[in-house]
This record gives C-alpha cells, sequence and structure tokens, in this order.
C-alpha cells in the first residue's frame, strides 16, 4: 500500500493518522505502509533519521525533486526489507554516500541519488547490491576516486548513470558488467588509461554507451564490435583515443548515433561505416587527424537526419556525390562557412545540390586542414563548407576592379607662342578656381613669363644702375 501526497499537503498521512509532520521533523514508527511516495512535494529540511524505523517499508522510499539538504542519513541503511526504489535525487543533499546503503541487499530496482552535491569515494558496500536490476544512478555530483571493483558483482544491473562527477583513475578490468542490457553512462568525468577488452561483454546493451569528455588513451578495443546489439548512441568523444578506426565498427548495426570527436584518430574513415544504416541522429568525427578520401559508402546513411562533422581533419579528394542522398540538416565538412556571390551558401531542402568551388568563396578558409576537390556535392538545409579547392585556384576574396589600359600620358602638342612685342601686356589668367585653367592657357601663362623675365634682363643690361 503506497501512502502518498492527499489534497496537495506534504503531509504523509495513513487511515488512522500521520506518521510524519509537514517537514519530516519525526516519525512515530508505527507506519504500516510499504512505500513512502513524496515526490516534488516541496519539502525542505533534512532527511529525519526516524525514517529508519519503519522497518516494514518493502516497497520504495520515493522523496526525488524536493529541497531537501544535509546528509543521507545512514539510518536509511535499517530499511533492510526496501525492495522497490530508494529515490532521493534532485535535491540538493550533501556530504558523503554512507556505506550502509550496502545492507538494503533486497533493493531490486533503482538506488537515485541523481544531481545532488554528494562528495567523496564511491563505498565499496554498493557492491552488495547484488539484487539491483534497474539503475545504480548517481550522476550529476561530486563524487571523486576510482570506480570500485566491487561494482563489477552488481551482474544483475541493467543501467548503470555515473556520468557528471569528478572520478579518476583506470576503468577496471571488470568494468564488462554483463547484466547492462539498457545503458552506460560514464562520461564527463576524469577517467585515464585504456579501453580495457573486457568491455566487450557489454554485449547484451541495448541501449547508450557514452565514455566521452575523459582522458581515455591508446587504441580503440576490437571487443567493442560485440556491442551489436546497441541500438541507440556511442559516444567516446573529446578523448586521447589514437589509431585507426576499426572496421568492426560495421557491426554495430542498429546503433542510431556514433560520436568520437577530439579525439587523435588517424588513418581512413573505413568503408564499413557506410553500413549503419539505421543512423538517424549524430555522425561526428572531426576534429580528428583521419586522411584520405570520404568513403562513397556513406552516401548508404540515408537515414541521417543529425548532424554530419568531418571538419577538422586531413582529409582530400573529391567529395563524392553520393553524399548528395543524405538528408541531414547539417552537414559540416570543415570549420567555417563559405559564401557564393556574398551569400551564405544555402543547401535546398530534402535535395542535393552541386557547386562548383569557382562559385564560393570561403572566408577564414586556412582554419582548416581538410583539402577537397571540386566539384562540392551537399544536401541538407544549411551547410558549413569552407574547403581548400584544388586546381583550378579559388578567386580573390575581395574582388578588385576592373581598369581601363591606359598608356603612356601624352604632353599636348600646341605650339608655343611667339612672345608679344616689348610693352604689351601679357593675358591675364583668373586664379579664382585652378581647376578652369586649361592646358592650352597654362603654357600661354609659362611662356608669358618667360617673356617678362628676359625683358627684365636687358632692361638692366640696357640701363645699369649706378650707387
Amino acid at each position: 500500500m503506497t501512502h502518498g501526497i492527499s489534497g496537495g499537503s506534504t503531509t504523509v498521512t495513513r487511515v488512522n493518522g500521520t506518521i510524519c509532520s509537514q517537514n519530516m521533523s519525526h516519525c512515530d514508527g508505527s507506519y504500516d505502509g510499504t512505500s513512502i511516495a513524496l515526490p516534488t512535494a516541496s519539502l525542505s529540511g533534512t532527511i529525519p533519521t526516524h525514517l529508519g524505523r519503519l522497518s516494514k517499508l518493502s516497497g520504495d522510499v520515493e522523496l526525488r525533486g524536493n529541497s531537501l539538504s544535509g546528509t543521507v542519513p545512514t539510518q536509511l541503511g535499517m530499511l533492510t526489507d526496501l525492495a522497490g526504489m530508494l529515490l532521493v535525487g534532485d535535491n540538493s543533499l550533501s556530504g558523503t554516500l554512507p556505506t550502509q546503503l550496502g545492507l538494503l541487499t533486497r533493493l531490486a530496482g533503482i538506488l537515485y541519488v541523481h544531481f545532488n552535491f554528494i562528495s567523496g569515494t564511491l563505498p565499496t558496500q554498493l557492491g552488495q547490491l547484488t539484487a539491483l536490476s534497474q539503475n545504480l544512478w548517481l550522476s550529476r555530483n561530486m563524487l571523486s576516486g576510482t570506480l570500485p571493483t566491487q561494482l563489477a558483482k552488481l551482474t544483475a544491473l541493467g543501467s548503470l548513470t555515473l556520468n557528471n562527477n569528478m572520478l579518476s583513475g583506470f576503468l577496471p578490468a571488470q568494468a564488462g558488467w554483463p547484466g547492462l542490457d539498457a545503458s552506460c553512462f560514464i562520461d564527463q568525468n576524469r577517467l585515464s588509461g585504456t579501453l580495457p577488452t573486457q568491455i566487450g561483454r557489454l554485449s547484451k546493451l541495448g541501449g547508450s554507451f557514452f565514455l566521452s569528455n575523459n582522458s581515455l588513451s591508446g587504441t580503440l578495443p576490437t571487443q567493442l564490435g560485440q556491442l551489436s546489439l546497441m541500438a541507440d548512441s556511442f559516444s567516446l568523444a573529446d578523448n586521447s583515443l589514437s589509431g585507426s578506426l576499426p572496421t568492426f565498427i560495421g557491426r554495430l548495426s542498429q546503433i542510431n548515433e556514433f560520436m568520437m570527436p577530439s579525439n587523435l584518430l588517424s588513418g581512413a574513415i573505413p568503408m564499413q561505416l557506410g553500413g549503419l544504416t539505421t543512423m538517424t541522429g549524430r555522425l561526428w568525427l572531426h576534429n580528428n587527424s583521419l586522411s584520405g578520401t570520404i568513403p562513397t559508402q556513406l552516401g548508404l546513411l540515408t537515414s541521417l537526419h543529425g548532424t554530419f562533422e568531418l571538419h577538422g581533419n586531413r582529409l582530400s579528394g573529391q567529395v563524392p556525390s553520393q553524399l548528395g542522398m543524405i538528408s541531414t540538416r547539417w552537414c559540416f565538412l570543415s570549420r567555417s562557412q563559405c559564401f557564393k556571390q556574398g551569400q551564405s551558401a544555402q543547401c535546398p531542402a530534402n535535395a542535393s545540390a552541386t557547386v562548383p568551388c569557382s562559385n564560393l568563396w570561403p572566408i577564414c578558409h586556412t582554419t582548416d586542414t581538410n583539402l577537397f576537390a571540386c566539384p562540392l556535392t551537399f544536401s541538407g538545409n544549411s551547410c558549413s563548407l569552407d574547403f581548400h579547392c584544388l586546381p583550378p585556384a579559388l578567386p580573390p576574396l575581395l574582388p578588385s576592379p576592373t581598369l581601363p589600359t591606359v598608356g603612356p600620358m601624352q604632353l599636348p602638342t600646341h605650339p608655343v607662342p611667339s612672345p608679344p612685342p616689348f610693352g604689351l601686356q601679357p593675358p591675364s589668367f583668373s586664379m579664382a578656381s585652378p581647376r578652369a585653367i586649361s592646358a592650352d592657357a597654362l603654357l600661354m601663362l609659362m611662356a608669358s613669363m618667360i617673356f617678362l623675365i628676359s625683358a627684365a634682363v636687358m632692361m638692366a643690361i640696357r640701363h645699369p644702375l649706378h650707387a
């Protein structure tokens, strides 16, 4: 029998009275229900230690989505008959996870402590929760330290959710939880070292596999190809993984998304990637050191509607026209946008278009390392296609104006007039508007000045001044 909130009150009630006050400051221990359900009930304060007295609880304790603070009481470990779920996530709880939680050996549903301020290490005693079959959900806290090898004892566990913490160290060889049949999220941590070959034991995994945003290194073990039942997302993005993309990727035939950007991968893109025809989400291989040409087989990914990103690699050759069959909304072959006649190059909706390199003016085209030949084929609603064209060369970024051909400057050929007779005044010119003086008038002015100077010299010779 589950007792919850009645009429919007935050008081848990039963037929013959109240077991906890509004702020959950006390419980009388006489509650005979199997569960406590107080999700999103605007509760504040701390979780009362007296909850541990409710020894008849055998279902769920649900306190998620409130404003509870303080620590997780060690007394919760006294609820040894609890067989459903313990949900205290989405609060403001702090402190460490009590080791006494390992006493809840009958807990078969979910241990949910997501989105709190829990710190410290993962207790090794969590490995005693062998009946836990749905999810160990401890994400978005401040947990640190290494992954306990004892977690490998959770053979019935369906999902493991430890993302967005500060977990460090190696991924233990025992990390192949054979019971995981839903998802594995250990991304956004500080894990290092290589991927153990035992990762292939996750062969029942049917959801997602996320180990992105860690510091994993080394090559991809071939055993990852055993995750062939995975039907959602595969992500090892933002690590330091090296080597080539193995051909076993083609075995992940039911996958929806494949993301491995921002690693140190090299070599060619395997053509087997084109066999992942069920993908409708994202295909991310950008910011690696992949080389060679783009396989034509990628054109078989006709169901891809998410982003398709290959930028930041060392790819070369001609972009295959088969990519025009992909209906992705965004295709990023490189980082910066290309412009056609000063406008952003738009891909026609639900169609492909071939754009010769000579019609595209790349902006900041030196920011990418891909080197593609013409013609470029793309599809979708908007594409970012900055690339280096092979011959013919690109036009300049700014068009130079066409100037008329001008020969050597020719001086006017008008004859210089003879000096006027002595005593006559030279013609006068108005200097108010210099732009109005023509070339002929300028020559006449110069001739008159020469005449006046010559006349002055002759007068000085004929009539010298006497001291």
